[in-house]
């Protein structure tokens, strides 16, 4: 939560009157969350989950070499 205030803060006074992916969010959740939001909130989600698996995988795949 703290990463993301931060980037939406520095974009807020770095943006200038480009709409970027932070103040996009903040703009269409005073209006309604489109479903793009949620579409690259749930795909970003998935990519961490697989990151997080693989690496599991591949430590307990080298664990298991070195006994």
């Amino acid at each position: 939560f703290a990463l993301s205030f931060d980037d939406f803060i520095i974009t807020n006074f770095t943006a200038g009157s480009t709409v970027t992916f932070p103040m996009f969010v903040w703009g269409s959740a005073q209006r309604g969350t489109p479903v793009q939001i949620n579409v690259i909130g749930t795909a970003m989600f998935v990519v961490a989950v697989l990151f997080v698996l693989v690496s599991m995988a591949l430590s307990n795949r080298r664990t298991r070499r070195k006994t």
